[in-house]
This record gives structure tokens, C-alpha cells and sequence, in this order.
């Protein structure tokens, strides 16, 4: 199980990652509109547009091989982990079901008829 949490870790922390990298995009994005929607950008903007993007993109390719990585630990440790709770479950006693052994004439009402 703590191969599980830790895996788990691991993943939502680059997830973390990827989400303010996809956060910074749509600001990027956002701010590339405002500036075509209101003038011309000139060529300082677009080179600098350019530069924000192109390092973006260079951010989530370094991310994104350890991001497949963690998910397929994330994806293992839950296998192994639901495999770990079946083979505790098939060790405990059955339990029996209840519903099967209650009769509605066996039900106490609260006055005790």
C-alpha cells in the first residue's frame, strides 16, 4: 500500500506541474489575443510571443516523459495494491448476509409489538 501512496505522490505532484504549465499557456494565449484584438503587434511582440511559447513548449517536453513514467507506476502500484486487498478479503471469513436472515415478522417495532 505504500508503494500505492507514494506512486500517487509522485503523480499528482508532476500533475501539479502540467497544470500550471497549462495555466501559463492559456495566460500566454490570452494576453497574444488582447494584443491582435486591439493593434498590430509588432515585432518585438511577436518575437517575444515566440520566445514565451517556444519555452512553454520546451517546459512540457521535459515533463513529459516523467509524467508517463509516474502514471504507469501510479497505474502498477494500484494493480498490485487492489491484488493486496483481494488476497486480505479471500483470507477473512465470509460474512454472512443479513438481509437474507432477517424476516420482516422478526422486526421489533419501537413499541415492542
Amino acid at each position: 500500500m505504500r508503494a500505492y501512496w507514494e506512486a500517487a505522490a509522485r503523480f499528482h505532484a508532476i500533475q501539479e506541474t502540467k497544470d500550471a504549465l497549462d495555466a501559463e499557456e492559456r495566460v500566454i494565449l490570452h494576453i497574444w489575443a488582447v494584443k491582435l484584438s486591439k493593434a498590430s503587434p509588432s515585432p518585438e511582440d511577436c518575437e517575444a510571443f515566440q520566445a514565451a511559447y517556444r519555452s512553454l513548449g520546451e517546459r512540457r517536453l521535459e515533463l513529459f516523459e516523467p509524467w508517463q513514467v509516474a502514471k504507469a507506476d501510479l497505474v502498477s502500484a494500484h494493480e498490485d495494491a487492489q491484488r493486496l486487498l483481494q488476497d486480505i478479503g479471500s483470507g477473512l471469513p465470509e460474512t454472512p448476509d443479513v438481509s437474507r436472515c432477517v424476516h420482516t415478522d422478526d422486526i421489533v417495532t419501537e413499541k415492542g409489538q
